[in-house]
Order: C-alpha cells, then structure tokens, then sequence
C-alpha cells in the first residue's frame, strides 16, 4: 500500500514538472511572437 501512494505521489510530481516546462516553453513563444524582432536582441543579452 505504501509503495502505490509513493509512485502515485511521483507521478503527480513529474505531470506537474511537465505540465509547468510545458508552459514555461509556450509562453517564451508566444513571448517572441507577440513582441517580434525587437524582443530578441533584449532577450540575448
């Protein structure tokens, strides 16, 4: 019993790293979109 809810609890753990990487990756995205060339040169800096 103890093992089921340590592998559930690491399961819920990793949907919500991806779940966040996920995200973090779309909203730099749409980030570069949205702003356009002007963005990047401030971004590599």
């Amino acid at each position: 019993m103890n093992n089921v809810s340590n592998e559930n609890s690491t399961g819920q753990a990793m949907k919500r790293m991806v779940i966040g990487i996920a995200v973090l990756v779309v909203l730099t995205a749409l980030l570069y979109f949205v702003a356009g060339e002007g963005f990047y040169p401030w971004a590599k800096a």
